[in-house]
């Protein structure tokens, strides 16, 4: 998956791993990896698909109570993406 960075909003490749609580990217698969960021789901608003530029890929934004996070991916991998966070936002709201 693709992260768009905040400042210079290129399109970066980042590794994620989602937890009980966090959603983390980093910037490689190796143990010395940065993590280059730790969302934690709770404060996870809203997420919503949005138009890619690339017709082999999928964009989602992940709205936060502080930021947005634009993330994009093929789109089959995009879509469990959006999938499960779309899951975990639905059963955070109904409890």
């Amino acid at each position: 998956m693709q992260k768009k960075s905040k400042y210079i909003h290129l399109w970066k490749t980042r590794f994620f791993i989602l937890t009980k609580n966090y959603l983390f990217a980093f910037t490689g698969i190796e143990n010395d990896a940065d993590c280059t960021m730790a969302l934690k789901l709770s404060t996870i608003n809203e997420i919503e698909q949005v138009e890619s530029q690339k017709q082999t890929k999928k964009a989602f934004v992940i709205r936060c109570e502080a930021i947005n996070y634009f993330l994009r991916g093929e789109n089959s991998v995009a879509d469990k993406w959006f999938n499960e966070l779309t899951k975990i936002l639905d059963k955070r709201k109904n409890k």
